[in-house]
């Protein structure tokens, strides 16, 4: 009898976790216990793995699946609401009936709260209600360089600052 294979559904479903969870190629491999030779070996020549590792690269692509899209907007709720939580403060003492082992001499507890962020409402107002809340410099921008198009005016007449701010609006700045 010859080696056992290492191919078996235990081995494609290490891999296949793996890069579910955003592990490369080589990774999955090392994390199934085979060399990255054997993962491509098999992606070559065996259709129903290839066809389990592209399913499982396409579900860690799928934000809804793995739920980081989830996780994202829950992250931006916090950011734009603010928290509040509770910091629990332990100030520790010798035991004298245990030496060398601490004992609780005090515990305070305080409700902090973190405030909501102002980049992240904005984010949020401007993405979610762009006909209220739009960058009003570019808005403008845009509205300069209609008006002169429209009026077959020629960019050179456009005083260097205005271009400048066009510039740094088409570049994010």
């Amino acid at each position: 009898m010859g080696r056992q294979s290492k191919y078996t559904e235990d081995c494609i479903n290490k891999i296949c976790d793996a890069l579910r969870n955003g592990y490369t190629d080589v990774d999955a491999a090392h994390a199934a216990g085979i060399s990255k030779d054997t993962f491509y070996e098999w992606l070559k020549y065996k259709t129903d793995f290839a066809d389990l590792v592209k399913n499982a690269k396409k579900e860690f692509q799928d934000w809804e699946f793995n739920g980081i899209l989830a996780d994202a907007k829950k992250s931006l709720k916090t950011l734009i609401c603010g928290v509040e939580y509770e910091e629990t403060k332990t100030e520790l003492e010798q035991d004298p009936n245990h030496p060398g082992a601490p004992r609780i001499k005090r515990q305070t507890k305080t409700t902090k709260k973190i405030l909501p962020n102002a980049t992240a409402v904005i984010f949020a107002l401007c993405n979610r209600d762009p006909e209220h809340w739009q960058n009003r410099v570019a808005n403008d921008i845009n509205a300069r360089v209609e008006a002169e198009s429209k009026n077959d005016i020629s960019l050179a007449s456009v005083p260097d600052e205005l271009l400048a701010q066009v510039l740094d609006a088409i570049n994010g700045k």
